[in-house]
């Protein structure tokens, strides 16, 4: 008796999808249970953990689904934890609730500084709750946001998803749809170049940007600062979707980098830096990268 070897090699393939499947909407009628009774009884958010023990609220039911269980951004996580030390000086733009300076927080260790912006009243409130009941005094919070040159300009909030709130002019697409602004709201530039000489800051260790296609602009800020290698890493969102609602492209910022003498890099499920990017994909994309000195 034969065995049809496509039919045996598709078993486990369905029922893996299918155990998944069951997980990930049991996950989902967890955290929308326990959203509903807490705000019931407490008239406030649940509180989660990270994997650190710190604790943190997220700002509504879908970034609770996002981030009950710790940071969901493992390979990002992992390089945090691999380079981050005690007594470094570490810049977190585009902060939202924390969950980066939380992490960049248990690794200085108390021997360092954090210094996080967040131009969104709303989320800037909750990103200060946060790190009030972790006690995290390393982090200082800014609120305003980076750009090429200092002013002021338009951001758009969404109340229910901060991490999509935008520099961007128009209305922005998210999972191939539009996405309309709950509100808008005028808030402070500054640029990289002006804050580090306010604050003294002779060298960053490790720069995130994370401001939803609006990268390249922080980049732009930050030219003397990058001329002089005085930023020793960078971890940074590029994507095709959140560039183009800046106005840009990924091209442009890798662009940017190299002629500021930075290369830039995958990230490994480790935590480790990967291949040189010198391209990206023609399909929908999004992901974090590490920048580095080309001669470091």
């Amino acid at each position: 008796m034969s065995l049809n070897p496509t039919k045996s090699r598709r078993h486990p393939s369905l029922i893996s999808r299918a155990v998944k499947g069951i997980a990930r909407r049991s996950r989902t009628l967890r955290n929308t249970i326990e959203w509903r009774v807490v705000h019931a009884l407490r008239h406030e958010a649940p509180w989660s953990r990270n994997r650190w023990g710190q604790r943190y609220q997220a700002v509504s039911l879908s970034e609770y689904h996002y981030l009950r269980d710790g940071n969901p951004e493992t390979h990002e996580s992992a390089l945090i934890e691999r380079t981050i030390r005690p007594g470094m000086t570490v810049i977190d733009v585009g902060a939202n609730h924390g969950m980066f300076s939380f992490e960049a927080a248990h690794f200085i260790n108390g021997e360092g500084v954090i210094h996080a912006f967040e131009p969104t009243p709303s989320t800037r409130n909750l990103l200060l709750s946060n790190l009030a009941i972790n006690n995290l005094t390393t982090v200082k919070v800014f609120p305003a946001a980076v750009g090429e040159a200092p002013g002021t300009a338009k951001l758009r909030v969404h109340r229910e998803m901060s991490g999509l709130n935008t520099l961007a002019t128009q209305e922005i697409t998210w999972n191939r749809k539009p996405l309309s602004a709950d509100e808008i709201i005028e808030v402070p530039i500054l640029t990289l170049d002006a804050h580090a000489e306010a604050e003294g800051l002779d060298q960053i260790d490790f720069l995130k940007i994370d401001v939803e296609g609006f990268e390249l602009g922080v980049i732009r800020g930050a030219r003397g600062l990058l001329r002089a290698k005085r930023v020793a890493r960078i971890m940074l969102e590029i994507g095709d979707v959140t560039c183009a609602n800046a106005g840009v492209t990924p091209m442009e910022i890798l662009d940017e980098l190299q002629s500021l003498g930075y290369r830039l890099h995958a990230i490994s499920s480790e935590g480790e830096i990967a291949d040189r990017i010198q391209s990206f994909p023609t399909t929908t994309f999004s992901a974090n990268f590490f920048a580095v000195p080309a001669n470091g």
